[in-house]
């Protein structure tokens, strides 16, 4: 998946993510721009449940102190998240309460012997769910790879990624329908004022659009410790408080992102 990180530039396959949420939509301005939510602090459990369908779940909650940090992106003119075009936040909407703060990912892991899936669906709230719980990114999801990966020596993170769809009842990733329009809320005692595309500090949102994001992806990076094989580590219940994930929205494909995907490629992580 596209991942980015200031000051530097990462390769990855792509549609993969470590705790983020990113939406390429075009604006009612005409101009392509992304949503990219970044969740951290979360917690992740795994329960073996062996079977002739699964091998276990996986559950993915916030945590005592989890984060979301949101950003608008203005794309540049080729409209393609890491492309050639720097892509600039335009506008911001930050999390930091657990109260607040809700991701939720509940998972089926199928499939045994070093080859293994995840099957699983997405949900992300924001801060008017105190209120009124209804998700504001929902989806299903099928995982491309499940893996260990090297941390420091002798430890290893859990994760995967995998691609997102429109789930049943629904009209797009993007949530609550009807209507072309959607926003999200966070916190604005904890978001910067500036960058602040719609004026109003802590909420991001489109005037139009909302429908056109059908396809995306998710990804979860887990610290799980010293076990090294996917065969070991699901014959045992694991659980972790240093979770963090990413997820990419997109509308319909563009033949220059789907270029991209065929070339399993990502773009750069910028915060």
């Amino acid at each position: 998946m596209l991942t980015r990180w200031k000051g530097r530039t990462s390769w990855f396959p792509f549609l993969g993510v470590i705790g983020t949420v990113l939406l390429f939509p075009m604006s009612a301005l005409g101009v392509n721009t992304g949503f990219q939510f970044d969740p951290a602090g979360l917690d992740f459990s795994y329960v073996p449940t062996p079977g002739p369908q699964e091998v276990g779940t996986v559950t993915i909650r916030e945590g005592a102190c989890p984060t979301l940090v949101l950003q608008h992106l203005d794309l540049g003119a080729d409209g393609i998240y890491g492309g050639a075009y720097e892509d600039i936040p335009i506008d911001l909407a930050h999390i930091y309460d657990a109260a607040s703060c809700d991701v939720e990912f509940d998972g089926v892991v199928k499939g045994g012997s070093g080859n293994y899936w995840i099957e699983g669906t997405l949900r992300i709230v924001d801060t008017t769910a105190i209120t009124m719980p209804i998700a504001k990114v929902e989806a299903d999801f099928v995982s491309n790879a499940v893996e260990l990966k090297p941390a420091t020596p002798g430890y290893y993170y859990f994760f995967f990624e995998g691609d997102l769809s429109v789930s049943a009842g629904n009209d797009a990733l993007l949530v609550p329908g009807p209507g072309a329009s959607w926003e999200y809320c966070g916190d604005p005692a904890f978001t910067p004022s500036d960058p602040n595309e719609d004026n109003v500090v802590g909420r991001v949102g489109l005037d139009d659009g909302r429908t056109d994001f059908t396809f995306g992806s998710f990804s979860s990076t887990t610290f799980n410790g010293c076990v090294a094989d996917l065969d070991t580590f699901f014959a045992s219940n694991q659980s972790s408080v240093v979770s963090t994930g990413q997820v990419v929205v997109l509308p319909e494909p563009t033949t220059a992102v789907l270029g991209l995907m065929c070339l399993g490629l990502v773009g750069r992580n910028k915060r």
